[in-house]
């Protein structure tokens, strides 16, 4: 059956209205009605009314089954296809629609969750090294006889083992994260002694939008903690970061689960871009506050 574009977002909006029992007894009623209007006719091949009638009582039941179909669509779903209409990787296409879900908060600081547990000294010594290596990758595209552009996934990977450098033994950095719709986040660090304790780190090349990377790295987040399904609250340290003038913003989200892993409420507190700076006071911030990882708040996470 064909559908109008406007007649396809009502039935669309019927259908997730409709549980299961409504289903059920509607298609009975349909049912009923479409065969005593067709003994009608039988009896009354003449009456034109009960012809009319019954071609538009098929109508609305061939309408109905289209909204059963987009509902059985639907319940099929994971919780975060329900919440999310939209792949992570579109999230620059739906800022409007994110952040009426997500509610950004602008803040001057997140205090991290675990106390600083990497030194300043720590960062700085590595920080060098960092810089360097970006100044050499950013040499060669600018020679005229390199007509290769230094592509993303290899910024990604330099940052990746400059990562490494600090996270050994209690957290593993994770590059080309795969999830779900054949979605690949950047990166994810996480403990290794427990399944519930991770950060997601999105990465842009300068000048890309910051606020789509820190809602990205946000999504990946609420998405992987619906996998598990415990109900209760979250607290998630997420950030991103721009290469290879190495720029960052740090975020944590809170948010809550309810049954069946669905999102109930979400907030997003994030900070103003800030360039690492050679004294390594940002980069520091930024490493202690990624390693604070992701908490189920919840006393009991078999709920």
């Amino acid at each position: 059956m064909q559908t109008p574009k406007k007649e396809a977002v009502l039935i669309t909006n019927q259908a997730l209205r409709f549980t299961l029992t409504d289903f059920g007894k509607v298609v009975e009623t349909y049912e009923k009605q479409l065969q005593k209007e067709h003994l009608m006719i039988l009896e009354n091949p003449n009456i034109e009314k009960w012809e009319l009638l019954h071609q538009k009582t098929k109508r609305n039941f061939e309408r109905f089954m289209v909204v059963r179909e987009i509902k059985d669509k639907y319940n099929k779903m994971t919780p975060f296809k329900k919440m999310f209409p939209f792949a992570p990787r579109k999230e620059y296409k739906n800022m409007d629609f994110l952040c009426d879900i997500l509610n950004p908060i602008l803040t001057k600081e997140i205090p991290s969750e675990r106390g600083t547990f990497i030194s300043l000294e720590n960062t700085k010594s590595h920080l060098f090294g960092l810089k360097e290596k970006f100044v050499g990758l950013k040499r060669i595209e600018s020679l005229s006889e390199e007509s290769e552009r230094i592509s993303k996934n290899e910024l990604k990977d330099v940052f990746c083992r400059f990562l490494e450098n600090f996270f050994t033994r209690m957290h593993v950095v994770r590059c080309y994260v795969e999830m779900e719709d054949t979605a690949e986040a950047y990166i994810m660090l996480r403990e290794t002694y427990t399944e519930n304790r991770y950060s997601f780190i999105e990465i842009k090349r300068d000048n890309e939008d910051f606020r789509a990377a820190i809602s990205r790295a946000a999504m990946y987040s609420i998405q992987k903690s619906m996998v598990g399904g415990w109900k209760g609250e979250y607290k998630l340290d997420v950030a991103a970061i721009s290469l290879p003038k190495i720029r960052s913003i740090i975020g944590r989200v809170t948010f809550e689960l309810g049954d069946g892993g669905m999102l109930e409420s979400c907030s997003l507190e994030i900070t103003e871009p800030v360039e690492w700076e050679d004294d390594g006071e940002e980069a520091c911030r930024f490493l202690n506050h990624i390693g604070s990882c992701i908490e189920n708040l919840n006393d009991d996470e078999t709920q």
